[in-house]
């Protein structure tokens, strides 16, 4: 009879042992399991968020395009007015035919040119005064203008997947900007967006001077854009210089000191 109740509480205590050794594996797996469905519901979460955040942000759905932007300037010569330059990346399913350095195209072709460069390409036109390039030079005049045109076109098309990984510039003034530059003699002629820049530059400086002759109207800036035509330098002896002359031009100078 000992024996039995022996036999019988080792036979329990076997039982209990072995519900001990379920529950605990019953626990683990809760454990695991709740961790698992946090795990998914977390998941699920940034799925989401990180979803809403791709759609609500233009520039992230696509991604970044390269691209050569070609810069030029309009008005280092002129005794008086503004220093233009434009910043044009020429979309690669896009061709404007009849692109040119500016100055080899007639006002009426510019104009026409003008428009299409606007409505297909990505641009942005900028300017530095007169009083600017009277004060401090011309030299840093142009590199002023383009920084302003590279930047201001970087600020424009910030939201966008457009990005310029090199600049194609016309002339040879090798100025340092934090973009690859490169420099093209004739690059107005060669390279189609430097092109496309010589026209917007070219195009809005003149609309400028047309503004600028309704303020000054007896120096025939509506004629030659500022420009030291023989008319520009009768009309600038017999009155002396405006506003939007260059003070530190040669024959501006030499005025002044007549005066």
């Amino acid at each position: 009879m000992k024996q039995r109740n022996k036999e019988t509480l080792g036979d329990a205590l076997s039982v209990f042992l072995l519900i001990g050794t379920l529950m605990e594996r019953i626990k683990l797996i809760k454990t695991d399991l709740l961790i698992s469905v946090q795990s998914v519901t977390f998941a699920v979460y940034y799925i989401e968020q990180w979803h809403e955040l791709w759609y609500n942000i233009p520039h992230m759905q696509t991604i970044i395009k390269q691209y050569t932007a070609g810069l030029d300037e309009a008005g280092r010569g002129p005794w008086a007015g503004p220093l233009y330059a434009a910043c044009v990346v020429i979309p690669d399913n896009v061709k404007i035919d009849g692109l040119n350095d500016s100055k080899l195209l007639t006002e009426k072709k510019r104009e026409d040119l003008y428009q299409k460069i606007v409505d297909q390409t990505y641009f942005c036109i900028a300017s530095v005064s007169a009083d600017f390039i009277s004060k401090k030079g011309l030299r840093w005049a142009c590199k002023e203008v383009f920084r302003q045109a590279i930047e201001g076109f970087q600020k424009k098309y910030i939201d966008t997947n457009i990005d310029i990984n090199l600049l194609q510039i016309d002339g040879r003034d090798n100025f340092d900007f934090s973009i690859p530059s490169e420099y093209i003699i004739k690059g107005d002629q060669l390279v189609s967006a430097i092109s496309a820049a010589s026209i917007l530059a070219k195009v809005s400086r003149d609309r400028e001077m047309l503004r600028l002759h309704e303020k000054y109207p007896l120096y025939g800036f509506d004629e030659h854009k500022g420009y030291g035509t023989k008319q520009h330098q009768t009309m600038l002896e017999l009155l002396g210089p405006c506003e939007i002359h260059r003070m530190n031009y040669e024959p501006v100078k030499r005025v002044m000191q007549r005066v």
